[in-house]
């Protein structure tokens, strides 16, 4: 039930899907390309590009350019930074444990066969 009030409050304040998306993945991974984020959320990359351009544009997130790709992340020196990053927690805390453990279990080269998984929380 207080999912449900949650999931409802979230849409009203941030307008779509593709804004909480993004801002969940960066407070998770700290940085994230579009197509990182459109690709982990099973999301078009049209809109979430849209998102990162109009949060970029607000003075939410920066980017940087690192190889062809362009990183973004949360900016620096907005006062606005905290308390978006406190709602992205509380939409974070309404998603499964599933999607939670993708989210926080992030490798971006192969393991040496055979050697264990270790889920790290960031």
């Amino acid at each position: 039930m207080i999912d449900m009030v949650i999931v409802k409050a979230m849409k009203a304040l941030l307008g779509t899907q593709s804004k909480e998306n993004i801002l969940v993945y960066l407070l998770a991974r700290t940085s994230g390309a579009a197509t990182d984020i459109a690709v982990f959320f099973d999301a078009p990359l049209n809109p979430v590009q849209k998102q990162l351009k109009a949060l970029e544009a607000g003075g939410l997130l920066s980017s940087q350019k690192v190889g062809v790709r362009r990183e973004y992340r949360f900016a620096d020196d907005n006062p606005l930074i905290e308390p978006t990053q406190a709602l992205a927690k509380v939409a974070l805390q309404s998603y499964p444990d599933a999607l939670k453990t993708r989210l926080f279990v992030y490798r971006s080269r192969p393991r040496t066969p055979g050697k264990a998984l270790n889920y790290v929380n960031s």
